[in-house]
């Protein structure tokens, strides 16, 4: 596992142009999408496009981990299922008379290795219902929950299929 891990973070440290494509390419289609497709404010575009991408090569540096479509497309269903779950999980106890709500924080100590991963799961972690992420530190999550039950198998479940996507063993 030890070099499985070191593996990683050598191919964490490593750019690839296909990454800054897509990162750039990503930029394109979420301007596309703000203006409605409209191409008469291109020339700002190219401007704020280049701007971003910069930004975002200085704030989070390329990297090549090896995603894994099959590992990205069993996460969808399962990232949807939760959420719905979970949403109706929330609006239960927001609305029963008691209130059974019980909230706190907890630590997660992830076993992902490298910063893309552990950031992955700290915004997966906070758009399932009940759970947000308060503070990512190496690798510890801490998260707060509306209740605590099973918290460490549910983290551990989440984290074994974003492992999946990055193709990490």
């Amino acid at each position: 596992m030890a070099n499985n891990t070191q593996e990683h973070e050598q191919r964490d440290r490593r750019m690839t142009p296909f990454g800054a494509l897509l990162r750039v390419a990503s930029f394109i289609l979420a301007w596309w999408a703000f203006t409605e497709g409209r191409w008469d404010e291109w020339g700002v575009a190219i401007v704020v496009i280049v701007a971003a991408a910069l930004a975002s090569f200085h704030v989070l540096p390329l990297r090549s981990w090896r995603w894994s479509l099959t590992g990205l497309l069993r996460f969808i269903p399962y990232f949807l299922q939760q959420s719905v779950l979970g949403g109706l999980d929330v609006a239960w106890r927001a609305l029963h008379p008691r209130m059974p709500i019980k909230t706190g924080l907890e630590d997660f100590n992830t076993r992902l290795p490298g910063e893309l991963p552990r950031v992955f799961l700290a915004w997966t972690v906070s758009l399932l219902p009940g759970t947000a992420s308060v503070r990512l530190v190496d690798d510890q999550l801490t998260v707060h929950v509306l209740f605590d039950e099973d918290f460490e198998p549910r983290m551990r479940e989440v984290e074994d299929r974003i492992a999946k996507i990055f193709g990490i063993p």
